[in-house]
This record gives C-alpha cells, sequence and structure tokens, in this order.
C-alpha cells in the first residue's frame, strides 16, 4: 500500500540533507575562487602574468584517502 505521510516525511528529511549537501558544495566552491583570487594576486604581485588557473572543488577527506594509497 502507498504510505502518503511516510513518504512524505521520509521526503522532507531528504531534502533537509540534500540542501545541506549543496551548501557544502557551494562553499568549496566559494573557497576556490577565493584560492584562485589569491594565487592570481601573489603570482601578478612578482610580474607574472596568469591567464588562467583551473582546478574543482574537493573534500579533504577525500584528498586525505589519495595521499594514504
Amino acid at each position: 500500500t502507498f504510505e502518503w505521510n511516510e513518504i512524505h516525511a521520509e521526503g522532507l528529511c531528504r531534502a533537509v540533507e540534500l540542501r545541506r549537501q549543496k551548501w557544502r558544495i557551494k562553499q568549496r566552491e566559494l573557497e576556490l575562487q577565493e584560492a584562485i583570487l589569491t594565487l592570481k594576486g601573489l603570482f601578478e604581485g612578482r610580474g607574472i602574468r596568469v591567464i588562467e588557473i583551473r582546478g574543482r572543488p574537493k573534500h579533504l577527506y577525500s584528498i586525505f584517502n589519495k595521499i594514504r594509497k
């Protein structure tokens, strides 16, 4: 049988967790942008012309796991 109240409650719980995950991802993207701007400033301050700095946000735990291997 279809339990609407149960499905609805589960969906609300998942929605909260999805919002948390999206916030964490956005936070990492902003940290990455801040790091890129900092690096550009450091390079250009030393007379090095920067065309592009690229990267993608990663969780520190995933980097830690790669280092351990």
